[in-house]
């Protein structure tokens, strides 16, 4: 049974999970504008769209920081993390 407490745990850590995502979602768009800038010889708009990526990506990192220590208080017990077969293999 979760108890309340654990419920807001989890609640906040996918509220993490969702401006994580957002911001790697908008970091990935900034750096293809930053790429096509690239290829187009435009100096200044490449370093423009770089800098916003990387803002979004530093508060992505930061959301996800966020909610994994969350997770992670949600079930101190849980050592590993989960079982190695719920791990995504690395390609």
């Amino acid at each position: 049974m979760v108890t309340k407490r654990e419920h807001e745990l989890d609640h906040d850590a996918a509220e993490h999970h969702r401006k994580a995502a957002h911001h790697f979602t908008v970091a990935a768009h900034e750096h293809l504008k930053a790429a096509e800038a690239d290829e187009h010889d435009d100096h200044v708009g490449a370093a423009h769209h770089a800098h916003l990526a990387y803002g979004h990506q530093i508060e992505g990192i930061r959301h996800a920081e966020i909610a994994a220590v969350e997770e992670e208080h949600a079930d101190p017990e849980d050592e590993d993390h989960g079982h190695p077969e719920d791990h995504v293999a690395d390609h």
